[in-house]
């Protein structure tokens, strides 16, 4: 698992509902955007094949107002791509924000390029950009992180 800030205690509660059957680790880079978060992705997955599963958390630091999310996202995403030809990946969505309804919106515009970006490589990943059900007690109480409510689901 490769994660912000939000990241952090996922993998125990991952571990925790898989079991001793699987082995789950973590990186966390708290204030990471998606770039900071898989800048390592290739040597970090060297040795894992189509029965792992790379998971992708965070990408709330990517946003910005009136940011031209296609062009920042371009290279993390081209190494997700790369990755997705030998592992299994999932990209967890973008957060509700409840901090920022400017920002808020901006998730919506960061999801849209990301669902082009991965169309355009023609490759199938698992992405799930959905976070309509999370709402306000799912975060902290500055909206921005997950709370352990949010993390469990």
């Amino acid at each position: 698992m490769l994660a912000d800030s939000n990241g952090r205690g996922c993998s125990a509660l991952l571990q925790d509902k898989l079991g001793q059957g699987y082995e789950v680790s973590s990186i966390v880079k708290p204030n990471g955007t998606l770039k900071n978060i898989v800048e390592n992705i290739g040597p970090l997955t060297k040795k894992i094949g189509k029965g792992d599963c790379v998971i992708i958390l965070g990408r709330m630091n990517d946003l910005q107002l009136k940011e031209n999310y296609e062009s920042k996202l371009e290279s993390p995403i081209r190494d997700i791509v790369a990755i997705s030809k030998r592992s299994n990946v999932i990209i967890n969505a973008i957060p509700r924000r409840f901090d920022s309804k400017e920002l808020e919106l901006e998730r919506f515009r960061a999801k849209k390029s990301i669902h082009k970006l991965v169309r355009e490589a023609s490759v199938s990943l698992a992405i799930n950009l959905d976070t309509g059900f999370m709402y306000r007690d799912k975060f902290t109480a500055h909206g921005l992180h997950l709370n352990f409510r949010g993390k469990k689901l």
